[in-house]
């Protein structure tokens, strides 16, 4: 994993069926992915609480995707949709390119919908993202 999930009473962490969640200072969304299979309906129940969380506004996020699974088309074409209406910019991170390669796949479509970049790290991520605050 690269990035440490925080442990301060400070940060509230939203657990998923699919992730663990939070938001920094800078009002960052970050995602860390569990080792799960991303079905449609894990990722439906996911996205439905990240829209709870946000209460309909949108945040750029930094996903870790170590743990990302490769998505059929209906669960690629629903994430696709859903992510352009939470979030202002996505960016990818994992030190494993292959990682980041399975992140590129997933994420690739949504190009089209917001920006989205992959990173080796959290801190080149969190600068990129402060262009789409």
């Amino acid at each position: 994993m690269s990035i440490p999930i925080p442990n301060s009473p400070n940060i509230h962490l939203f657990e998923l069926e699919s992730s663990i969640n939070w938001f920094d200072e800078d009002d960052i969304f970050y995602s860390v992915s569990k080792k799960v299979p991303r079905t449609f309906e894990t990722m439906s129940a996911s996205a439905q609480a990240v829209k709870n969380i946000f209460a309909g506004k949108k945040y750029c996020v930094i996903v870790e995707s170590t743990n990302l699974s490769i998505l059929d088309k209906k669960t690629r074409m629903f994430v696709t949709s859903e992510l352009g209406q939470l979030y202002k910019a996505i960016a990818v991170v994992s030190p494993k390119p292959m990682s980041r390669v399975a992140g590129d796949i997933i994420y690739s479509s949504i190009n089209k919908v917001l920006p989205r970049k992959s990173f080796k790290n959290v801190n080149e991520a969190k600068e990129w993202l402060k262009n789409y605050k």
